[in-house]
């Protein structure tokens, strides 16, 4: 009994003197999110713009002045389920998600699909982002700090079903039907008509890739930007608006990449007639270093007028240098001009010193988070 004592003392005394014993770790979020088989995966972006005109227009997202702007929090989880199921939701936060949801929330949920697998076929249904264009909605997936003129063409997002069949390992199909082609959030619910896409992905080469998607239907005017005003909409009406585009990629070497997007839109116009638009944007990606990355776009954009307001041509020209700070961490400088012509009245860019300008000028400072 005494040695039992003692023995229980001597512990007591040896605790005092060691101090508390720290619990083991609990389960990290990433260990929580890995044991239940959901992926997540996001970016955050935020810039600093500053342009000489008194305004910045024609712009989808960095459409500040002179100001800062915590532009998204891009945040992606996914589960796979057993049998070929699965789950995604994509939730954007922050200035740009005020444009995607088309109604000035801050809080938008891009994507929100369900899955399923089985082959070569694939099926999602719910809301996804466009088959068309070269950009996308997540900073982190484009070449440069601002989108492409085209970007601001193009749709963004839609609500529907998604076919795709890969034939081999150089093509594949898909095929969809959606409530809207030129949809946000706020606007899908107007459209009362189906929209047709369909794509043709080729890669003929490991290092080449083309993509021809066409989308067709009528739909609700106050969807579609008035083209030759940047901001401005139609007046509500069902249209009928065809989308034809192709996106190549080519990466020449591991250092340098071509990219190619052109694109042909067609939307009638309240009253008759059509309002036709031609574009394309040449892209040029060019690793220096592993650290330093250089992006280069050129594009031209013809509008082409039945209603009388005349030919409207568009050229813009964008250099980025891009600093890769880690892995995850990139900061980004950016210089860019647009030029308008051609139109009856041709000076669509907020004024400098006064006067309305045929072209603008902007500058960027941008960082991009990635996980």
């Amino acid at each position: 009994m005494r040695f039992t004592q003692v023995l229980m003392s001597s512990a007591v005394v040896a605790a005092a003197f060691i101090g508390p014993q720290a619990h083991a770790a609990g389960p990290t979020l990433s260990d929580v999110l890995g044991n239940s088989g959901i992926t997540l995966g996001g970016s955050f972006d935020a810039s600093y713009d500053w342009s000489p005109n008194d305004a910045v227009t024609g712009r989808v997202f960095d459409v500040e002045k002179d100001a800062f702007s915590f532009h998204q929090a891009n945040l992606t989880a996914s589960k796979a389920f057993d049998g070929g199921v699965g789950a995604t939701v994509n939730v954007l936060l922050g200035d740009d998600a005020q444009i995607t949801s088309g109604g000035g929330d801050e809080v938008d949920v891009v994507q929100g699909f369900l899955s399923y697998t089985a082959g070569n076929l694939s099926l999602i249904g719910g809301r996804y982002v466009t088959l068309a264009g070269m950009e996308v909605i997540n900073s982190a997936g484009n070449l440069n700090a601002s989108r492409s003129a085209l970007f601001f063409l193009q749709p963004l997002t839609h609500e529907g079903v998604r076919a795709t069949y890969k034939i081999n390992d150089l093509a594949s199909v898909s095929l969809g039907l959606n409530n809207a082609q030129f949809a946000t959030t706020e606007f899908d619910e107007n459209n009362t008509d189906t929209t047709i896409e369909a794509q043709l992905a080729l890669t003929p080469a490991k290092n080449l890739s083309i993509y021809l998607t066409g989308y067709s239907g009528n739909e609700d005017s106050s969807s579609i930007d008035d083209l030759t005003t940047p901001g401005n909409e139609a007046d509500d009406a069902n249209l009928r608006s065809d989308t034809l585009d192709l996106v190549v990629n080519l990466n020449v070497t591991d250092a340098l990449y071509l990219g190619l997007n052109a694109d042909y839109f067609n939307t009638e116009e309240v009253g008759g007639g059509s309002f036709e638009v031609y574009g394309v944007a040449g892209y040029v990606g060019l690793k220096l270093s592993p650290k330093f990355r250089v992006a280069l776009r050129s594009e031209y954009i013809s509008a082409d007028d039945d209603a009388g307001q005349g030919d409207t041509y568009l050229r813009e020209n964008t250099v980025t240098l891009a600093y890769a700070v880690t892995d995850n961490l990139e900061l980004l400088a950016e210089a860019r001009a647009d030029k308008v012509s051609g139109s009856l009245n041709n000076e669509v860019f907020a004024p400098i010193d006064g006067a309305p300008e045929d072209d603008q000028y902007t500058g960027t400072l941008k960082a991009i988070l990635k996980f």
